[in-house]
């Protein structure tokens, strides 16, 4: 019997959205694809379709130097670790937009189109766009929705499951937004703008 083994890779893009829906492009980068990700996409397999990722978080804060960890640091990643890194690691404390994918998630080829038809998948969303805040805006998490001026520290690949107890969301992919040793922060009148493609090898 043979076995094939599917693996993958992420990359962002990170920017701002004008009035005029434009994406001033910030930082191109790899994401660490979390353990997580693979029981996600064996359940997709399986067939239980709502366990495909549908959202975008973004982590922000007041604080210039959060002691976050590090996405590429580790594999695991759980929305309970995320929620725990927010309220203790950033003075003030830091929270978390979620945002509903902005268009249909677009199928490319990236890399050989002899080898391999549809092997990419891009998921993009904006801070404009139907933002949901699913942490108390209070102590120990930051207590103020997005506004101008607060640092973008983190972006999130999320599932979002329905359970008996809420919506229970599932990390896929995690990244840094630190660019040249600074977190951007949100300009007035802009949007978070971010593309995410995941690329099966």
């Amino acid at each position: 019997m043979r076995t094939v083994v599917c693996t993958g890779r992420g990359r962002i893009r990170f920017g701002f959205v004008s009035p005029e829906g434009q994406l001033r492009d910030v930082l191109v980068r790899d994401n660490t694809i979390t353990y997580s990700a693979a029981d996600i996409m064996a359940r997709v397999t399986g067939g239980f379709t709502d366990y495909i990722p549908q959202y975008i978080g973004f982590l922000y804060g007041t604080d210039a130097t959060p002691l976050l960890v590090d996405p590429a640091s580790s594999r695991y990643h759980t929305w309970d670790g995320i929620k725990s890194n927010l309220a203790s690691s950033i003075p003030g404390g830091g929270n978390i937009v979620v945002c509903p994918f902005s268009a249909t998630p677009g199928i490319s080829v990236d890399g050989s189109t002899v080898n391999y038809t549809g092997n990419a998948v891009t998921f993009g969303a904006n801070s404009g766009s139907g933002a949901i805040y699913p942490l108390p805006l209070a102590a120990p998490y930051y207590a103020s929705a997005l506004v101008a001026g607060n640092y973008i520290y983190q972006a999130v690949l999320l599932s979002a499951v329905d359970t008996s107890a809420g919506v229970s969301y599932i990390p896929f992919s995690r990244v840094s937004l630190k660019d040249g040793g600074s977190y951007p922060t949100k300009p007035a009148s802009l949007q978070l703008g971010l593309s995410w493609t995941i690329t099966y090898l």
